[in-house]
């Protein structure tokens, strides 16, 4: 059973992305941003970098023995660039499931892939990057009035905020906040 992501960017200089895959209970292998660190936590898992004149920089994440559950593979941008993952899940009888998602990545930009992992023979590995932003809408309530085709309200109108992340297509990483700005 192995979980093994294969990312590469289309750069021969330096990578222009990191790793960071965080399991069910929080336990992480990859590059740790908030530290700097590369952090293999999780067990038999190894975060690990090849490169060769000439051909791009490969990025290695593998888990030996993944437990069943919910995974998310952080693709940390450090720089502008093309990559591609390869995604490939094993079941206990050596099935799999491959997945490749591809796209283009800026320096501070965090894409989300989540892997719901089962190793049963016959089991469902769901795979899907949550590319739909979250939406919010804003909920006027009172006092308010108009006047010349322009609304009005007062400090003590009530304003409330209603943010959802659609689900298309495979799902949805939900809202984690609502930032005004």
């Amino acid at each position: 059973m192995v979980i093994l992501q294969e990312i590469f960017c289309y750069s021969e200089e330096y990578p222009c992305y990191e790793l960071l895959l965080i399991n069910g209970q929080g336990r992480m292998v990859g590059y740790n941003p908030a530290y700097g660190n590369i952090v293999e936590e999780i067990p038999q898992g190894t975060y690990t970098e090849e490169s060769f004149p000439g051909v791009p920089v490969y990025k290695w994440l593998d888990i030996g023995q993944p437990s069943e559950g919910k995974y998310i593979l952080y693709v940390i941008g450090k720089d502008t660039g093309a990559y591609e993952i390869s995604l490939t899940a094993f079941d206990k009888n050596a099935n799999d499931i491959q997945k490749v998602l591809t796209g283009e990545i800026f320096p501070g930009e965090i894409k989300k892939i989540f892997i719901d992992y089962t190793p049963e023979v016959g089991g469902i590995t769901h795979i899907f990057e949550d590319d739909t932003p979250p939406v919010t809408e804003i909920e006027v309530g009172g006092p308010k009035f108009e006047a010349f085709g322009v609304s009005y309200i007062s400090k003590s109108t009530k304003i409330c905020f209603n943010s959802t992340d659609p689900i298309v297509a495979e799902g949805a990483s939900g809202v984690k906040y609502t930032n005004i700005v």
